[in-house]
């Protein structure tokens, strides 16, 4: 069985897709920048931080915790003061699957909002 290379333009091409108004569109975006994983990872970051739609953010988080890698707790983290609830709670769900390896980052960025109030 061969595999497909991964480019550039194929990630860019999911994540055009993640903004797509038809729902099954950006599902089956999200599923593909799982099953692509780490090389999808940086595009889904980029997502999560900076669109301003609501809808890519929410996709991209969703992503970014069915990825489950350990690197991804820092912007989940950020995600969890997202302007929308529904992307600031796929944040905190995503961050829950990381159990104990969350909570001292976490406890962190708690401890450096609490400072700034």
């Amino acid at each position: 069985m061969s595999k497909r290379k991964i480019t550039g333009t194929n990630i860019e091409s999911l994540m055009d897709m993640l903004a797509n108004n038809d729902g099954m569109i950006r599902q089956k975006a999200r599923k593909s920048s799982v099953a692509l994983g780490k090389p999808a990872v940086s595009s889904l970051i980029k997502a999560l931080q900076n669109s301003t739609s609501d809808q890519v953010r929410w996709e991209a988080a969703k992503a970014l915790g069915a990825i489950g890698d350990t690197r991804l707790i820092s912007p989940l983290l950020k995600a969890l003061a997202d302007s929308d609830s529904d992307v600031a709670w796929l944040a905190a769900v995503a961050l829950s699957k990381f159990k104990k390896t969350a909570w001292p980052p976490f406890i962190t960025c708690v401890n450096e909002r609490w400072a700034e109030l």
